[in-house]
C-alpha cells in the first residue's frame, strides 16, 4: 500500500516545473485542478497558472485535466484555455478515468505523468496505474473536512519520503 502513496517527485508549485523537464518524462500530463492549478475556493485560473498550462501545450504535451469536481466547475475555471481534454468528475483514486485519459490520446503509461496535490486521490490512483507522479503543495489551506484530516497524514508521510530519498524534491521558491 505505501508504495502506491509515495510520489516520485515533490514541488511547492507547478510553476517550478519546466515544460522541457516534463517533456523528457512524458507525452501526456494529467493534471488535477483544485489546489493544484486553482485554489479550491477560487472560480478561475490565474494568468500565471494559465500561462504555465499553455506552455505545456506549446511544448507539444497532451494535457488532460482529471478532476473529482463537477465538469461545469472545471470548464469555468479553465475558460479561455484551448487544447485541453477534461475528464470530470473523475472519481479518483479509481482508475477508470485515468485509463481513459491515456487511451483516448493513445498514450502509454510509461510516458505519462500525473501532477496533483493529494496523496490519497491523485498520487495513489496514478501510482496504482504505473504513472510517474509529482505531488505539489496545495495552493490554499481551504479543504473539505475529510481532506483536512488526510492532509495531516500526508504531511508526515511526505517528510519521511523526502528524508529517505523515495521522493525527489524539485526545489523551492
Amino acid at each position: 500500500m505505501r508504495r502506491w502513496l509515495a510520489p516520485d517527485y515533490y514541488t511547492e508549485s507547478v510553476l517550478l516545473l519546466e515544460p522541457s523537464f516534463l517533456r523528457q518524462l512524458a507525452d501526456v500530463v494529467v493534471l488535477d485542478l483544485d489546489n493544484t492549478l486553482v485554489p479550491r475556493d477560487v472560480e478561475r485560473i490565474d494568468p500565471q497558472h494559465g500561462a504555465w498550462v499553455q506552455s505545456l501545450l506549446d511544448a507539444g504535451l497532451d494535457v488532460v485535466i482529471v478532476s473529482n469536481n463537477w465538469r461545469g466547475r472545471v470548464e469555468k475555471a479553465l475558460e479561455g484555455l484551448d487544447g485541453l481534454r477534461i475528464l470530470a468528475p473523475a472519481g479518483k483514486p479509481l482508475l477508470k478515468n485515468l485509463k481513459k485519459a491515456l487511451s483516448e490520446g493513445g498514450h502509454r503509461v510509461e510516458r505519462a505523468i500525473l501532477i496533483g496535490d493529494q496523496v490519497f486521490t491523485d498520487i495513489m490512483g496514478a501510482r496504482r496505474l504505473g504513472l510517474t507522479t509529482i505531488l505539489v503543495k496545495p495552493l490554499s489551506g481551504y479543504d473539505l473536512p475529510h481532506t483536512r484530516v488526510l492532509r495531516l497524514i500526508e504531511k508526515r508521510l511526505l517528510s519521511q519520503w523526502l528524508a529517505s530519498g523515495r521522493s525527489v524534491h524539485l526545489g523551492a521558491r
